[in-house]
């Protein structure tokens, strides 16, 4: 279970902080991805050892990807791995704020953010116009200003509209893609651990399950698991499987 309070008690809060208890194991990343991030873990659990000897921890992260690939998921687990607080920053609705309102109400944020130790997503880096480049901006004085243990995760849709700053300041880049077979095969399995899947035809199901997200795969069978569960009735698990990937589509 993940607890989630919104600072200022609106639940479209810039700042809001959840305590997850979710594991990188539980989710389906490229090898590559999971071992830089289980690189992230193990140097913030060895911290004091790797300051000792002079260097510097990697925790600047940039999270890239279309939406529902886990950019999201993979923070919680972070923060569920080194049992610490997940705050997220929305960055998208300081959009909708005159600019001096805006700055001083992120700007409260930041300095609450330097005060405690978390892992820090800044989340809806998506759309900026030159009146609302300021975020951007502080956003890389951040970056730039803070020296603490924390780890940071800039996560953007877009990251061809970020400054160069903010690539600069990051010590990692993770690109998050649609998943492979291998991947939507292992999440429905994974959705589905319940059940006896041994019978069941795939290539049906992974080409319906083709150029969807992590998110929508993992949707789509948890609601089969669902359906399958509260209707007890034999179930022809291709068919089904295919059939609402197939409706995710539309």
């Amino acid at each position: 279970m993940t607890d989630h309070n919104h600072y200022g008690g609106d639940p479209e809060s810039l700042l809001s902080v959840s305590y997850p208890n979710a594991q990188l194991s539980d989710l389906v990343l490229t090898i590559e991805n999971r071992r830089r991030l289980w690189n992230v873990v193990m140097e913030q659990r060895q911290w004091d050892k790797i300051t000792f000897h002079g260097l510097q921890p990697v925790r600047r992260l940039l999270f890239t990807g279309p939406p529902g690939t886990g950019k999201t998921s993979t923070a919680q687990a972070l923060a569920g791995e080194l049992g610490v607080p997940l705050y997220t920053v929305r960055l998208d609705l300081l959009t909708t704020h005159p600019k001096d309102e805006g700055e001083a109400e992120f700007r409260q944020v930041l300095d609450t953010l330097m005060q405690t130790y978390g892992v820090f997503v800044f989340d809806g880096v998506a759309e900026f116009t030159e009146e609302n480049r300021w975020i951007l901006v502080m956003l890389q004085q951040f970056l730039m200003q803070d020296t603490s243990k924390s780890v940071i995760i800039v996560a953007s849709n877009r990251p061809r509209l970020l400054d160069g700053v903010i690539f600069e300041q990051c010590d990692r880049i993770v690109n998050f893609g649609l998943p492979t077979s291998d991947e939507a095969r292992a999440i429905i399995e994974g959705q589905l651990a319940m059940f006896d899947l041994r019978n069941i035809s795939w290539a049906s199901v992974l080409t319906a399950a083709d150029g969807l997200s992590h998110a929508e795969i993992s949707t789509v069978a948890g609601s089969v698991a669902e359906h399958v569960m509260l209707t007890n009735a034999p179930v022809s698990w291709a068919r089904h499987l295919t059939a609402e990937l197939g409706r995710a589509r539309q």
